[in-house]
């Protein structure tokens, strides 16, 4: 069965198991250095999506996932970079499928 043929909710699970193969700090530290918070498991940084007067916490557990506690922007690994790069989910979600070798077809 290819991609394009999952059923929506198979298709949703698909795009989770991508995304969280690749750890939500690199996705962000990428964008914006982050620096590591008392909890092993948290970082932070500096948000831009609300001109970098509030602090940003980036999380990989319980589940990956940033929020700003100014603008209150959140979510997860491909809301950051679609939000972030500017780019279509789609096209992230592609990038994302490349970087852990997985082929999503047409």
């Amino acid at each position: 069965m290819t991609e394009s043929c999952l059923p929506p909710r198979a298709a949703i699970n698909r795009v989770r198991q991508i995304i969280h193969r690749i750890p939500i700090v690199d996705v962000v530290q990428a964008r914006i250095p982050l620096v590591p918070g008392k909890k092993p498991d948290q970082w932070w940084g500096t948000c831009l999506f609300c001109g970098g007067s509030s602090k940003l916490l980036v999380s990989k557990s319980p589940s990956p996932f940033f929020y700003c506690y100014g603008c209150e922007s959140n979510g997860d690994g491909l809301k950051f970079v679609t939000a972030f790069d500017k780019r279509p989910m789609s096209d992230v979600i592609a990038d994302f499928a490349k970087q852990v070798g997985v082929e999503l077809k047409d």
